[in-house]
């Protein structure tokens, strides 16, 4: 699991700005932080993905090492398959990740847990 996940705004004009940065470091052999940056084109894309109730899953899911969907959706009290579809954008874009746990007698049950132990917000209006 990574320590930190940057979301930001800055485009395709701050991923190039980060790679080149990077690429100084490298030069001069300095560290670089494991990280996982995340970019959206502008803020209103980011909020359309981290909405009220994903950021509140991703809060819900960073408390356990892994927790099932069906329970999320108790401690959340909305629909399972809300917050199916809620798992299934987050992971698609990078934010949480799922893999299958079997339930004996029961098939199999998914597993929310999160990409990182700090995610930090950047958006630029």
């Amino acid at each position: 699991m990574a320590n930190k996940v940057s979301i930001r705004t800055d485009g395709v004009k701050g991923f190039f700005e980060r790679a080149h940065e990077t690429a100084r470091k490298l030069d001069k052999k300095e560290p670089i932080a494991a990280e996982t940056v995340i970019t959206f084109e502008d803020a209103s894309a980011m909020w359309r993905c981290l909405t009220p109730q994903r950021t509140r899953l991703i809060k819900f899911v960073k408390k356990g090492e892994g927790t099932p969907i069906a329970q999320l959706a108790v401690q959340l009290k909305r629909p399972r398959r809300a917050v199916d579809r809620d798992v299934t954008i987050l992971e698609s874009t990078g934010l949480v990740r799922t893999w299958f746990k079997t339930n004996p007698g029961h098939g199999r049950i998914k597993i929310v847990e999160p990409v990182a132990h700090k995610y930090q917000l950047t958006t630029t209006l």
